[in-house]
């Protein structure tokens, strides 16, 4: 089996829940989801960015990726 290695980073508030240097080894077929999962954040919690480009919670992850998490801002 497999596994994919992402690095994640935290921009803003999120900055405090994701480690310096944060890197999450991940089953093979592992999504944004499983990601945020992994480092205890709801999807809804955060806007995904994986390689420069906003991602889905379903987006699959590959080996490599660079993941940045931005907080959800609520309009109002």
């Amino acid at each position: 089996m497999s596994n994919v290695r992402v690095t994640v980073s935290g921009r803003g508030p999120l900055a405090e829940r994701v480690p310096p240097g944060c890197v999450l080894d991940l089953a093979d077929g592992a999504t944004v989801t499983d990601a945020l999962a992994e480092l205890g954040l709801p999807a809804s919690a955060c806007v995904t960015v994986v390689n420069g480009e906003v991602a889905r919670p379903q987006t699959a992850l590959s080996d490599g990726d660079r993941v940045q998490l931005y907080h959800q801002r609520a309009g109002g």
